[in-house]
C-alpha cells in the first residue's frame, strides 16, 4: 500500500502551551503537486540579517513590535519596543520613538502627503512620521481608546476604537480627525476588536459580529455607509489574531457558541480553515489556560503560508513574549503543520510582522523580496533558493538542540548555517483490515539527493507517540527500502531528516501481508 506524506495535522493531546501529542502532520514541510502528484519538500530557508543577539544590538531587550519598507522615502523602518528605527536598530538610527510595549503595531502609509502612522492599540496611541523622519502623536480628537488594525482608504485614515465607532482623519492629513468623523456599527451590542481593509471596503470585526463600510463621499460626517446586506455573525477572538495578505484576512473567529476556529475572509465570504482537533486547542487555550496568539504570514517557493504563533508573557508589564510553537498553514493547499527553527536563539518560527514586496527596481534586494522581525528583534529574509539551510548574517550559525512538543530534533551545523529538520508523521495506518499485518517491506519514493543524506524511518505501534529508534536508508541511494518490519494491528510511520541538501519525497510503499 502507498502511505501518503502530505497529511493533515491531526491534534491528539495538549496541555497548557504545548501539544502533547499528534496522531498526524508535517514539520517544516511544504507540498507541491507535480503532474498531479503532491511532492513533499523543506519549506523556504531564512537568513537572519540583523541579529537581535550581536554585541551592536546590546541596547535591544526582544520586543520586536513592527517592521515597513515605505516606498516614499525608500527605506526599510522597524519598531522595537517603543524605538522606531531607520535601516537597522543600531542605536545611532534610532529616529524617533514611541509608548513602550510588547504587541505588534500596524504600520500604514498615506496618499497624497507622505506619512508613515503607526498604530498602537496596545498603548492606545496613534503616531506619524513625516517624509523627514520626525516621529509625532496623532492628538486631534483621535478615540481615547483604539482596536487593532486600521486602513488607508481613499485618501483617509480610519481607525476603530473598542466601543465600535470607526473613526476618520481629514482628507491627505492623518494628523487630524474632525469631531464629527465618525460612524458607528450597529449589528449586535458588542465590542471592536479589529479594523481592516478588504478590497475597496473597510471590515469593521467585533467580538460578536462583522461588518463592511465603503466610502459613499458623505459631504459631511463620515464619509462611509454600511452594507445593509452583507455582515455575519462571527466575532474575533483576538485583534493580534489577525492577518491582512492582500484582499484576503485570516483571523482566529468565535461562533455564537463560544467555539474558536481561524477563518477566511475572501471575496466577502467567510469560511473556517482550521481542522476540528486545533480548533479544540484554540478554544481551550485562549479561553481557559491565558494563552495569546499572533498571527502573520510570508510568501515563498509560491505559497502563502499563514503563521500562527501561540505564546505567554512573561516579566513585569507590558511583559515579554515567550513563544511555545508556530503552526502553519499553506493557503495554497489547505494543509495545516508546524514551522520551527534552530537558528541563532529561536527554537519555534515567532513572525512578529512582514513587510511585503514592494520597492520597486530602486529598492535594496532585501527590501524587493521582503522582510521580517520575530520577537526578540531578529530581522529575516527569504532564501528562496531550495537551499534547506537557515543561515545567520549569510555565514555560519551556532546549531543548539531543542525540543519541540513531542519531538526531538538534531540538526546539522555546516559552514553556511543551521540545516532545516524536517519531520512527516503519516498518521496510524491499519491496510484495511482488522487482521495482524506483517511488513515485508517499505520503500520511499523520492527523488534521489545528489550525495549522501540521511533518512530515518520510525514506527509506533498501536499509538501514535511512542516510536522506536528507527531504521536509516541513503537518499542518494537507488534503493532506499527497509525489510522485515514486523508484526502489528495499527501503525504510524515518522520519516525524519536534516539533511543539507533538498528532498522530494512522494510516497512511503508499505508491502504488508495480513495474518489472523
Amino acid at each position: 500500500m502507498k502511505i501518503n506524506l502530505s497529511p493533515q495535522l491531526d491534534i491528539q493531546a495538549f496541555s497548557g502551551s504545548g501539544i502533547t501529542d499528534y496522531n498526524s502532520g508535517a514539520t517544516n514541510c511544504i507540498v507541491n503537486k507535480v503532474g498531479g502528484v503532491p511532492r513533499v519538500t523543506q519549506r523556504p530557508s531564512i537568513d537572519v540579517s540583523e541579529d537581535s543577539s550581536d554585541a551592536t544590538l546590546s541596547h535591544l531587550n526582544d520586543r520586536g513590535r513592527g517592521i515597513y519598507y515605505w516606498e516614499n522615502n525608500s527605506k526599510l523602518y522597524i519598531v522595537h519596543d517603543n524605538d522606531v528605527y531607520a535601516a537597522n536598530q543600531q542605536v545611532a538610527s534610532a529616529v524617533g520613538a514611541i509608548s513602550t510595549g510588547t504587541e505588534r503595531v500596524t504600520i500604514l502609509e498615506t496618499l497624497g502627503v507622505p506619512y508613515m502612522v503607526i498604530l498602537d492599540a496596545e498603548n492606545n496611541e496613534g503616531w506619524v512620521m513625516n517624509a523627514g523622519e520626525t516621529v509625532a502623536a496623532i492628538a486631534s480628537n483621535f478615540p481615547t481608546t483604539l482596536a487593532y488594525g486600521g486602513a488607508i482608504l481613499d485618501t483617509y485614515l480610519f481607525v476603530m476604537d473598542e466601543d465600535g465607532t470607526v473613526y476618520n482623519s481629514a482628507v491627505n492629513d492623518p494628523t487630524t480627525f474632525p469631531a464629527s468623523g465618525f460612524i458607528s456599527t450597529e449589528r449586535v451590542n458588542d465590542k471592536g476588536v479589529y479594523l481592516g481593509k478588504h478590497h475597496d471596503h473597510l471590515v469593521a470585526i467585533s467580538t460578536r459580529s462583522i461588518e463592511f463600510f465603503y466610502d459613499a463621499s458623505n459631504s459631511t460626517g463620515s464619509p462611509l455607509n454600511r452594507r445593509s446586506d452583507l455582515s455575519y455573525n462571527v466575532g474575533c477572538a483576538s485583534g493580534l489574531s489577525v492577518w491582512e495578505n492582500g484582499d484576503v484576512i485570516y483571523f482566529l473567529g468565535s461562533n455564537p457558541s463560544g467555539q474558536i476556529a481561524v477563518y477566511e475572509l475572501k471575496n466577502f465570504q467567510i469560511n473556517i480553515i482550521s481542522t476540528d482537533s486545533l480548533n479544540s486547542y484554540l478554544t481551550q487555550g485562549l479561553t481557559q489556560d491565558s494563552l495569546r496568539v499572533s498571527c502573520n504570514g510570508l510568501s515563498a517557493m509560491g505559497h502563502e503560508t499563514l503563521l500562527l504563533t501561540v505564546y505567554t508573557l512573561t516579566g513585569a508589564s507590558p511583559g515579554k513574549i515567550s513563544p511555545s510553537l508556530t503552526i502553519s498553514y499553506d493557503a495554497t493547499t489547505g494543509q495545516w503543520g508546524f514551522w520551527k527553527t534552530a537558528l541563532n536563539s529561536l527554537t519555534t518560527f515567532p513572525l512578529m510582522a512582514w513587510t511585503k514586496r514592494i520597492g520597486g527596481q530602486n529598492a535594496t534586494v532585501a527590501a524587493r523580496t521582503g522582510q521580517g522581525i520575530m520577537y526578540n528583534g531578529d530581522i529575516i529574509s527569504i532564501n528562496d533558493k531550495l537551499i534547506p539551510i537557515d543561515t545567520l548574517l549569510g555565514s555560519a550559525g551556532v546549531f543548539e538542540d531543542d525540543v519541540f512538543e513531542p519531538d526531538v530534533f538534531v540538526g546539522t551545523s555546516t559552514s553556511n548555517g543551521n540545516n532545516i529538520s524536517s519531520t512527516i508523521r503519516t498518521g496510524l495506518i491499519d491496510g484495511k483490515t482488522t487482521k495482524y499485518k506483517f511488513q515485508n517491506k517499505e520503500t520511499v519514493e523520492m527523488e534521489n539527493t545528489p550525495s549522501t543524506q540521511t533518512l530515518t524511518i520510525k514506527h509506533s505501534d498501536e499509538s501514535s507517540n511512542n516510536f522506536d529508534t528507527g531504521n536509516t536508508v541513503d537518499t542518494s541511494n537507488d534503493r532506499k527500502e527497509v525489510h522485515a518490519g514486523g508484526r502489528f494491528m495499527k501503525r504510524n510511520y515518522q520519516l525524519e531528516y536534516s539533511g543539507d541538501e533538498q528532498f522530494y519525497m512522494e510516497t512511503l510503499d508499505v508491502e504488508l501481508e495480513a495474518g489472523l
